[in-house]
C-alpha cells in the first residue's frame, strides 16, 4: 500500500480541482473517502489516473464537441441523398466539414493518428472531395473519410476537449505544452503529471526545502510545479522575479495538487469555452451537490449556461441551507478567458429560497424593447446578483405592456422577489401584501370599465401614474389616484396613506396598483403568452 494522502479544500478554483479529481476517481472507481471538507487516499489509487481521466472528459464533454458536430453534418447530408436540392445541401455541410478539418488541432490529430500506423490520407482526401465535380463520388469519398473519423474519435474529441474545455482554465503543461500537440495525449499526461507523483516523496517537515503552497507538503524546489501554467493564478516566474518578495520565487504546488488542479475543468459545468462553478465550501457532500446541476444539451445559446446552472441551483435549494447554514457561496464563472466572481449572501439564499416559484414563472418570457426581445428571467437574475433593485425593469415591462395589449402577470413575480431582496426585515411588505394592492388596481378598473370608461381611459390613467412612479413623485401619484377614486364615490384604499412616507414600499405599492389596473391581478391562461 502506498502513502495516503489527505487534501483539503481551500480557495474556489483548488476546490472545482477537487471536485474535477473526484469526477475522475468516480468515473474510475477509485476509493476516495470524503469526511468534511477533506479527502483522503492511498497513493497507489492514482495507477491507472491517466486512462480515468481521459474517459472521464470524453464521457463528460464528448457530445459538446466538433467532432460531434462533424458526424450531425454527414448524418445531415447521407439522409437527404435522395431529395431535391441535395447538391445545395452538400455543399452547404461539406463546406463546415472542411473548415473544422483543416484546422491546425487536426492537422495535429492527423499526425497522432500517422505514428499509430494509419496510412489514410485524410487531407488529401479532404482536398480531392473539393475539387471532384461528380456528386455520386464526393458522397463515396465523404463516407469513407467520416468512416475513419469515427474509427479515430478518441483523439478528435481529446483534441476538441483539449481547446475548448481544458485550455480555458491551464496550458502550457502536459499535452497542452508547445511541443506535444502532436504526440499522443495520454503520453504527455502521464509524463507531465503522474510520473511526477511516482517520483515524488515529501521531505522531512525539520529538512530544508520549499512548502507546497496548497497542501503544506514539505519538497525540494526541484520537485514541485510553478503556478504560471494555471491560467489568471500565476506569475511566469521564468520570465518575472520582481512580484515576489526580495525576487525569491516561493510559489509553488506539489504534483499531487498539480493533478487536482488538472482537473479543473471537469469540476465545471461547461458548455462551448464557458463555465460555472458553485464553491459551496462547507464541505465535500455540499459542494459536490450543490454542482450537480443537469446541462440541458440542446441549449441552444452558449450564453444561457450561466442562468442555467444558476436556475438548477435556486430550485434545488434546500430551506435549511437557505435559512441557517450557509453565509455566503461564491458563484465562479469562466468565460472570454477571464473569471468572474459573485457571493449568494445568506439574504440572497433566503430570497432565492423562498422565492422559488416566482423565478420559475418567469423562465422563457420576455419583454419587448425598441424591436428586440429582453429575456425577464436573465435581467431579473442578474439584478439579484448585483444587488440592484427591479423599478427600471417593472417600468418598461408595464410600459410596454400597456402600450402593445400584452399581458403582465410577471409583474407580480418580479415585485415579490424586489419587495423579499430588499424588505430588510419588514414584515408589512410581503407577498400577500403585493397581491392585495394588485387586487385594488384590479378593482378600480372593474369600477372603471363598468362606468363605461373605455381601455384607452385606462390606458391614460396608467401612463400618468407610471410617470409619477419613474419620477418618484408620491404627491403626484396620489393626487391622481385621488381624484379617480373621488369621480367614482369610492373610498380610497387606506394602504397608499401607509406608504407614502417610504419612498421604496410607495414604489412597491405604486407599481403593484398599476399593474393590477390593467388586469395583471387576474390569473388566467394570458399568463403562460407573455413571451
Amino acid at each position: 500500500m502506498g502513502r495516503k494522502i489527505e487534501l483539503l479544500l481551500n480557495d474556489a478554483i483548488y476546490n472545482a480541482g477537487i471536485l474535477g479529481f473526484l469526477k475522475v476517481c468516480e468515473h474510475g472507481g477509485l476509493y476516495v473517502e470524503k469526511v468534511g471538507a477533506t479527502i483522503s487516499f492511498d497513493r497507489d489509487i492514482l495507477e491507472n489516473f491517466t486512462e480515468h481521466y481521459f474517459d472521464t472528459l470524453i464521457d463528460v464533454f464528448g457530445d459538446d464537441t466538433v467532432y460531434h458536430e462533424l458526424l450531425n453534418r454527414y448524418e445531415k447530408i447521407s439522409s437527404n441523398k435522395d431529395i431535391e436540392g441535395y447538391t445545395k445541401i452538400f455543399d452547404d455541410e461539406f463546406k463546415y466539414i472542411k473548415e473544422k478539418m483543416q484546422r491546425n488541432s487536426y492537422i495535429a490529430a492527423f499526425a497522432i493518428i500517422k505514428a499509430r500506423g494509419e496510412t489514410y490520407d485524410f487531407a488529401g482526401v479532404i482536398k480531392q472531395i473539393k475539387n471532384e465535380s461528380d456528386y455520386e463520388i464526393k458522397f463515396t469519398l465523404l463516407a469513407e473519410l467520416m468512416q475513419k473519423v469515427a474509427s479515430y474519435s478518441d483523439v478528435f474529441m481529446l483534441k476538441d476537449i483539449a481547446y475548448t474545455k481544458v485550455q480555458p482554465f491551464w496550458n502550457g503543461a502536459g499535452f497542452l505544452h508547445k511541443t506535444a500537440n502532436k504526440t499522443e495525449f495520454k503520453e504527455t499526461f502521464t509524463k507531465g503529471f503522474l510520473q511526477k507523483i511516482i517520483d515524488f516523496e515529501p521531505l522531512d517537515p525539520k529538512k530544508k526545502g520549499i512548502n507546497c503552497i496548497q497542501c503544506d507538503v514539505k519538497m525540494n524546489q526541484t520537485t514541485g510545479f510553478g503556478i504560471s501554467w494555471i491560467n489568471d493564478l500565476g506569475i511566469d516566474a521564468g520570465k518575472k522575479h520582481n512580484h515576489y518578495w526580495n525576487f525569491n520565487v516561493d510559489s509553488f504546488i506539489c504534483p499531487i495538487c498539480a493533478l487536482v488542479y488538472a482537473c479543473i475543468p471537469l469540476g465545471f459545468t461547461m458548455k462551448g469555452s464557458e463555465g460555472i462553478f458553485i464553491n459551496q465550501n462547507k464541505g465535500i457532500k455540499s459542494m459536490s451537490n450543490a454542482n450537480s446541476i443537469p446541462l440541458l444539451k440542446n441549449t441552444e445559446q452558449k450564453s444561457d449556461l450561466y442562468y442555467t446552472v444558476l436556475d438548477g441551483f435556486i430550485q434545488n435549494i434546500q430551506e435549511q441551507n437557505a435559512k441557517n447554514e450557509i453565509e455566503n457561496i461564491q458563484v465562479i464563472r469562466r468565460t472570454e478567458n477571464m473569471y468572474t466572481f459573485n457571493i449568494l449572501s445568506r439574504d440572497k439564499l433566503k430570497v432565492f429560497y423562498e422565492c422559488k416559484k416566482n423565478f420559475a414563472n418567469l423562465v422563457g418570457k420576455f419583454y419587448q424593447l425598441n424591436g428586440e426581445y429582453v429575456n425577464i428571467y436573465r435581467d431579473v437574475l442578474n439584478r439579484v446578483m448585483d444587488g440592484r433593485n427591479f423599478y427600471p425593469l417593472i417600468h418598461i415591462i408595464l410600459y410596454e405592456g400597456i402600450k402593445n395589449g400584452k399581458p403582465l402577470w410577471t409583474v407580480k413575480d418580479i415585485i415579490n422577489i424586489q419587495v423579499n431582496l430588499f424588505k430588510k426585515g419588514d414584515v408589512a411588505m410581503n407577498s400577500k401584501a403585493v397581491y392585495g394592492v394588485m387586487m385594488r388596481g384590479n378593482g378600480l378598473r372593474i369600477a372603471m370599465m363598468g362606468n363605461g370608461q373605455n381601455e384607452n381611459k385606462l390606458k391614460t390613467l396608467s401612463y400618468h401614474l407610471l410617470n409619477s412612479l419613474k419620477t418618484r413623485n408620491a404627491d403626484s401619484f396620489m393626487d391622481i389616484v385621488l381624484r379617480q377614486y373621488m369621480s367614482l364615490k369610492l373610498p380610497v384604499p387606506a394602504i397608499f396613506v401607509d406608504v407614502l412616507s417610504e419612498e421604496d414600499k410607495f414604489l412597491d405599492v405604486g407599481y403593484a396598483f398599476v399593474a393590477g389596473l390593467n388586469g395583471a391581478g387576474i390569473k388566467n391562461d394570458a399568463k403562460e403568452e407573455e413571451n
